[in-house]
């Protein structure tokens, strides 16, 4: 027994030195095993747009929910429908009445003015992304009869229907035998507007409202039999212009023009971020300048931003909008996260280079007007990057 207590009472002693030696300060030993480079410690960078450019760009309206035609003051858009798929049945019939159904779903411009237009027989396609209201004029004989087939004007709200009579049945009749003769054609109408004061935007056949589609009611006779039918079959789109400088008011500013497709491209200087870095986070900030911009109920208000190579052709390795908040002085602030994107530009895998739109850009006329490159440090376009070098 007093061998056992002999036993412990040694093995206490032998052990407490080197227990109270794990408590001890820390002594130079060891310190130059790692590096002081390779201590991590975040560093913030803020990077200026060198130089801007707006630029008008192709945008496909094919298959949007909506199309649009009409006049506000130089904003100008010309809408295309044509019904397809119809079925192969509509043989040896008489067309006595046919009418095209539209529901209205958005203005831009005077609510309580009205919209006017004329309808023409379109004569080719009109799906290429080389159309424009400029062609459409300057080649009219090309894509569509000049001869006025239907004329329009009322007065709608942005949920009425609108029902637009169709005179020439025999047109109709025309377009219901395509299925079985190739020999006539269906390129469906061309809407010129004749109005001055609204753009009215149309809904789809790609509505989510399926009671809002263009609808097409055919009266007919065959066999003597009177006989209704009714298509929903459509296709639509719409081209939009306006003059540069009725757009860009003040080549100062950033701009994203919805509807007519104005983007503005920006450069950066990155050379301030080492690389190789990881960058933690980076946030883009625009201010919005309200004297210049044209931002409605009906707008998506917020902006897409995204990669443009060096030749100026759109690149969509990422994509990605802002968030918009207001700070103490009342400014409006687009803040949008490209920290991928800083992360290509620091690894030279795409120049600093991005494009700014508007969300929703074939949805409405907007306009995003913002303070540029020139601006005075707390309104101009920045990037704040925060990152560890290597």
């Amino acid at each position: 027994m007093k061998q056992q207590i002999s036993l412990i009472v040694f093995l206490f002693l032998f052990v407490l030195p080197i227990t109270d030696g794990c408590v001890e300060a820390p002594n130079s030993v060891g310190s130059d095993v790692l590096p002081s480079t390779d201590s991590p410690s975040l560093q913030v960078a803020t990077l200026v747009a060198t130089d801007h450019e707006v630029k008008q760009f192709f945008s496909n309206t094919t298959l949007l929910n909506m199309f649009c035609v009409g006049k506000y003051q130089l904003y100008e858009a010309w809408g295309f429908l044509g019904f397809y798929g119809f079925p192969d049945t509509f043989t040896n019939i008489s067309v006595r009445n046919a009418f095209i159904r539209l529901k209205a779903r958005y203005h831009f411009g005077d609510s309580a003015s009205t919209i006017a237009f004329n309808i023409h027989r379109l004569k080719k396609p009109w799906f290429g992304d080389s159309l424009s209201v400029d062609s459409l004029k300057l080649f009219a004989n090309d894509y569509y009869d000049a001869r006025t087939i239907i004329t329009f004007s009322q007065t709608l709200g942005d949920s009425e229907y609108a029902y637009v009579d169709i005179p020439d049945t025999h047109m109709v009749r025309l377009w219901l035998q395509t299925t079985n003769d190739s020999l006539h054609y269906n390129y469906g109408l061309l809407f010129e507007p004749t109005n001055t004061s609204i753009i009215m935007g149309f809904s789809s056949y790609y509505a989510t409202d399926t009671s809002a589609i263009p609808l097409l009611c055919v009266e007919y006779e065959k066999n003597g039999t009177q006989q209704t039918f009714i298509h929903h079959l459509s296709t639509s789109r719409y081209v939009a212009s306006a003059p540069y400088s009725f757009v860009v008011t003040d080549p100062s500013l950033v701009y994203a023009q919805n509807g007519v497709s104005y983007r503005t491209l920006l450069r950066f200087d990155i050379s301030s971020v080492p690389n190789p870095s990881i960058i933690n986070s980076a946030t883009l900030t625009f201010v919005l300048n309200p004297v210049h911009s044209i931002l409605t109920r009906a707008a998506h208000d917020s902006i897409l931003v995204s990669q443009v190579n060096v030749d100026g052709s759109l690149s969509f390795p990422w994509l990605t909008y802002s968030t918009v908040t207001t700070d103490s002085l009342g400014n409006k602030i687009y803040t949008v996260d490209i920290r991928s994107a800083v992360a290509s530009w620091v690894r030279n895998r795409y120049p600093a280079h991005i494009v700014v739109m508007g969300y929703g850009e074939s949805s409405t006329f907007d306009k995003f007007a913002f303070y540029g490159p020139s601006a005075p440090d707390a309104l101009k376009p920045r990037i704040e990057v925060v990152y560890t070098q290597r």
